[in-house]
């Protein structure tokens, strides 16, 4: 029988976890797959939960890594090549599919081939199981640019324990490997520039929050980490700043319109990066934290291509747009990083004045400083 699903599993020291996420796939009402994990060098028990599992349901392959790369992408891509279903389920080790998970995904993929893939809401439940009340929906828009669109300002719409992605649509270099916090992301945007995708509203899985979970925050306080942070935004932003097809620029970012009237398309495509970079530099929905690290993206961007004499010349006549008023915008860079995210002034009256005086700054940040 032809493997219809090819659920991909990495685990690492995940022993606490590992027996129910396993369990919530083999107990699923859809039983036509199968579970390949990645075991990326446990040291604590996980290896010998896995084999058990194994040995006792041949759905079960698992593949074994002497290191553990801290790298999603890079093993994905190995779990990948040993996938023969038609369908790519991403899952995680501490996460639970509800019974009828596979089979409601399957039933949308297979009856509406539109679609190359599709997500769904999720529960959360704590390091324990306990069920939370908070929950995280994948975002919900009418087609794919305008995904895409939401992708660019926010970089954040889908919930990856629920990802089903056709097998035929997905490539090596869809999986990023230089891409730790947003290879996912990538992924998406890649996938959406190929095709449509579809979130259901139900919530198919149970999504662990862990005591140790990191955030923003966190990766602030480590200057390693946020330099890895910045690298690895710089990289996802590449794949908007690259779009240089007018229609499908025009159908991402609608907003644009005013900047596109004043351009030709079959001349001036190479103008395009460049109102990728204004867009960018002037939204204003980011919080203050995120507001400066991806105005400090835009204006590097602006910055490399004002480098081009020409081209910065054929910007000024065909924008009427001023470019040495860009340089007095240097001030900005790096805004957000000044605040002190240090853990011993992380108290109620130290996020008080974060709320109230970041935010009032960056508002008027916003209005004071915004290009053409």
């Amino acid at each position: 029988m032809t493997v219809k699903i090819s659920i991909l599993l990495i685990f690492y020291n995940d022993a606490k976890y590992l027996t129910t996420a396993i369990k919530s796939i083999l107990n699923q009402t859809f039983d036509n797959f199968e579970l390949i994990m990645l075991d990326n060098g446990s040291n604590d028990g996980s290896s010998t939960i896995a084999k058990q599992h194994a040995q006792q349901d041949s759905r079960i392959k698992i593949i074994k890594s002497q290191q553990n790369y801290h790298n999603g992408s890079l093993n994905f891509r190995k779990l990948l090549a040993h996938s023969k279903g038609k369908y790519i389920k991403f899952f995680c080790a501490d996460d639970i599919m509800t019974p009828n998970c596979l089979n409601t995904q399957i039933e949308l993929l297979e009856n509406n081939n539109q679609y190359l893939g599709c997500f769904s809401h999720m529960e959360c439940i704590n390091d324990n199981g306990k069920l939370l009340k908070q929950s995280h929906n994948a975002t919900i828009k009418n087609n794919r640019f305008e995904y895409l669109n939401h992708l660019f300002y926010s970089y954040h719409a889908f919930t990856f324990p629920t990802a089903m992605v056709k097998k035929s649509a997905i490539t090596n270099d869809m999986l990023d490997p230089r891409l730790i916090h947003f290879s996912d992301i990538k992924l998406w945007i890649k996938l959406l520039m190929k095709g449509e995708i579809f979130v259901i509203k139900d919530k198919l899985v149970q999504y662990r929050i862990r005591d140790n979970q990191g955030n923003v925050s966190n990766i602030a306080e480590n200057d390693k980490k946020l330099k890895s942070y910045l690298f690895e935004l710089h990289l996802l932003y590449d794949e908007f700043f690259q779009i240089n097809n007018f229609e499908l620029y025009t159908k991402i970012f609608p907003e644009s319109q005013k900047y596109l009237n004043k351009l030709n398309q079959q001349t001036d495509q190479d103008i395009l990066p460049f109102i990728t970079a204004i867009l960018l530099y002037n939204s204003e929905k980011f919080k203050p934290f995120h507001f400066s690290l991806h105005r400090n993206i835009a204006l590097l961007t602006i910055f490399r291509i004002i480098k081009d004499e020409n081209l910065m010349s054929k910007i000024t006549k065909k924008l009427d747009f001023d470019y040495l008023s860009l340089y007095k915008l240097t001030s900005n860079f790096c805004e957000a990083l000044n605040i002190d995210y240090s853990r011993k002034k992380r108290n109620l009256i130290h996020k008080l004045w974060y709320k109230f005086v970041a935010r009032k700054k960056y508002k008027k940040l916003a209005k004071e400083n915004k290009i053409i």
